[in-house]
C-alpha cells in the first residue's frame, strides 16, 4: 500500500496497517511472515504467474522469485511488456492465454480422475 499510494501523493504509510489486517483476515496469512520458498515448494499442479513489467506495486523480481520457488516444470511466468499492476486485467489476448492454460490443465486433470 505504501509504495502504490506514496507514488500517487497519498499517505500510504497510514494505510499499511489497515491493508495488512484486511489481508490477514481475508487470506489467513501475514504477508510479512509468508515464506514463499517453503509454501510454494509443495505445489503439485501447474501454475501460471502473470506479471506486468511496469508494475508499480509489486516488482518483477517478486514474480521471478515465486517462479523459482515452485517445483521445476510446474511454473509458467508470463511477463507482460509495458503493463502496470492492473493493466494485465484489461488485456484480452492475455485473458485468452490464461483461459487456454486453465482449460488445458483442467482437461488433463479431468482425464486423470
Amino acid at each position: 500500500a505504501r509504495l502504490y499510494l506514496g507514488d500517487k501523493g497519498l499517505p500510504g504509510r497510514l494505510f499499511d496497517g489497515l491493508v495488512r489486517r484486511l489481508f490477514v483476515r481475508a487470506v489467513g496469512v501475514d504477508p510479512e511472515s509468508f515464506d514463499a520458498a517453503r509454501n510454494l515448494g509443495s505445489i503439485r499442479v501447474p501454475v501460471m504467474i502473470v506479471h506486468g513489467e511496469k508494475d508499480e506495486v509489486v516488482p518483477v523480481w517478486h514474480a521471478e522469485r515465486i517462479e523459482a520457488a515452485i517445483p521445476a516444470g510446474l511454473a509458467t511466468l508470463v511477463r507482460v511488456p509495458g503493463a502496470s499492476h492492473s493493466a494485465v486485467l484489461e488485456d484480452d489476448a492475455l485473458g485468452e492465454r490464461v483461459a487456454t492454460f486453465l482449460l488445458r490443465h483442467l482437461e488433463r486433470a479431468g482425464a486423470k480422475a
